[in-house]
Order: C-alpha cells, then structure tokens, then sequence
C-alpha cells in the first residue's frame, strides 16, 4: 500500500518568485477568487506584488465594454479581485508599447488602453497577441512570500501554451500535469478533501 501525499508538503519546484513566473492555487485552498485557478505573475518587489488570472473569462467581449476596440470580438478575462473595474492589457506581440511593463522577455503589461485603442483602429494590432483582464489579483509587502511559505501556492516556468484560451478550461489541470511527479497527482485531487 502506498502512502498517501500530504498536501501540508511543499509542492515547489526550485524556482522563486520572480515576474513571468506561472502560479497554480494548491487544490485544498478554498480561497474563491483563486479556488483551482492558475496566474501569471507580472510583478514582484519589495512593494507588492502583481498577478494575473489566466484561466477564468469575465463573460464580456473587448468590443462590447470599449467601443475603442469596435471589430474586437475577444474575450475579457477577469484578472483577479483588486479594482475588477480597470482593465489590464498583456501583449506577446513585436515590442511593448511605450508605457508598458516588461514582465518577461517577449511578454509586455500595460493598464492605459488608449494608445493601443489608436492603433488597432489603424489595423496595427494582432488580436491574437493580446490578451484582457479585468482587475488583477495583488498582495501588500512579503504577503506573497508568506503565503508559498505555507504552500498555497505551485510554481512553474512560463509556458505560453497556458494563456487565456477560450477553448481550454483545463490550464489549471494541465499546468500540473505537466510538472510531473510528485505534482501531477494533484490535478485530479478533489474539490473537498473529505470526498476522497
């Protein structure tokens, strides 16, 4: 008989905190905002820290809530719990625009609309390249340190495959799936512990 896998155990890989890194909620926290939900850190540092939800749409398509995006017919994700009236853009297309935030190589966060509103006007911007959040999951000062401490929280390297997609609802699942041993089994953990 095997022994079972204590879910108090640290599931970490050997990586840190840093901007780019995807986050996957522990399945035993029943926190709702993040309940089975995986995030896209964009920033940490000694003010707080910034994440985005990857995996849960808002209900709402870009061009329905700016008419500046008139023609978008793009989902608008819901970012987290903090201020979910702001919308917050991610792109992975060309270079960032001039007042955007480089998470990671390749990948731009940028929370005023109105540049990129003018140029997709003008037919500048890929639809596919980028992504919209409403509000953002956020954590005060060493808040988000304390709460892997007491594992709450899966790591793993960005993977571009785990963006929002409208045809996926599995990212969270899949995320740690592919992490493999011993983090895989928790894909399929359920809901309520006490069901097992």
């Amino acid at each position: 008989m095997q022994p079972k896998h204590n879910p108090k155990q640290a599931h970490r890989l050997n990586q840190t905190l840093v901007a780019g890194t995807l986050m996957a909620a522990c399945p035993f926290l029943s926190d709702a905002p993040f309940h089975r939900r995986l995030l896209l850190l964009a920033e940490h540092s000694r003010s707080g820290s910034v994440a985005f939800v990857l995996n849960e749409y808002s209900g709402f398509r870009l061009g329905e809530l700016l008419p500046g995006f008139a023609g978008w017919d793009v989902p608008v994700w819901t970012g987290g719990p903090v201020e979910d009236d702001t919308l917050h853009m991610v792109q992975v297309q060309s270079a960032g625009l001039a007042d955007s935030t480089e998470i990671r190589p390749g990948i731009w966060w940028n929370a005023h609309p109105a540049k990129a509103m003018k140029l997709a006007n003008e037919g500048l911007l890929d639809q596919s390249k980028w992504y919209f959040f409403l509000g953002y999951a956020g954590w005060s000062p060493r808040q988000l340190e304390h709460e892997f401490d007491e594992h709450f929280w899966i790591l793993g390297h960005y993977n571009p495959n785990f963006l929002p997609d409208e045809g996926s609802r599995s990212q969270w699942a899949q995320f740690l799936i592919d992490l493999g041993e011993p983090y895989n089994w928790l894909s399929g953990a359920p809901t309520h512990p006490s069901l097992n």
